[in-house]
């Protein structure tokens, strides 16, 4: 059981020289790399933390374009809210004894422990959005997103960069709708709070 002051993908990524598993309470991954070739994913950073991931912002690798702002306000703290560059609000976390999310047309309203629900054996999260399912699963160093199906489709993946956190997402997810649900759930996959 996972303890409840712990996010076990906030500590996913760091440095050190122990063998322990890097998932804190997730088991370490003893998977091999995928055998089939990924297919080509659109390079994002969350960066220019200020000073965490809950202000920050989400820039594409391939023009430096600012495509989210993610901002924390002291005047309403308690509060995170992941606007698109043109001002759209997109998401807001409520930061309470149990958090909540709200992705606007995605997902509505709801704990984040049930957002991003950790799997019984706590190997995976499933994420539902639009009423569908989905899958982050850390394996090596990435957490990656999968459907949650018999054949599960890939549709990118979170990792940690030099001062950053990496999203590759596919094609698929952004023709789907999900990035703005990819978004949020990385800053709150990485943002260190308990979210259980």
């Amino acid at each position: 059981m996972i303890p409840t002051n712990h996010n076990p993908y906030s500590t996913w990524g760091s440095t050190s020289s122990s063998g322990s598993s890097i998932y804190g309470a997730l088991p370490y991954p003893n998977s091999p790399p995928p055998s089939n070739p990924l297919p080509n994913l659109a390079t994002f950073h969350i960066t220019a933390f200020d000073p965490t991931i809950l202000n920050s912002q989400v820039v594409g690798t391939s023009n430096g374009q600012v495509y989210y702002t993610i901002s924390t306000d002291a005047q309403m703290a308690g509060y995170t809210v992941v606007k698109r560059v043109d001002g759209q609000g997109v998401a807001l976390v409520e930061w309470q004894r149990h958090a909540r999310v709200e992705v606007r047309g995605a997902v509505q309203k709801q704990d984040t422990k049930d957002w991003l629900k950790i799997s019984r054996d706590q190997s995976y999260r499933m994420m539902t959005v639009r009423g569908t399912q989905y899958k982050w699963v850390p394996e090596n160093q990435y957490i990656n997103l999968y459907s949650r199906s018999s054949t599960p489709q890939f549709y990118g993946r979170i990792s940690r960069g030099e001062g950053s956190v990496v999203l590759e997402v596919t094609g698929d997810a952004m023709q789907n709708g999900l990035l703005d649900a990819i978004v949020t759930a990385a800053v709150i996959l990485q943002c260190g709070s308990n979210i259980d």
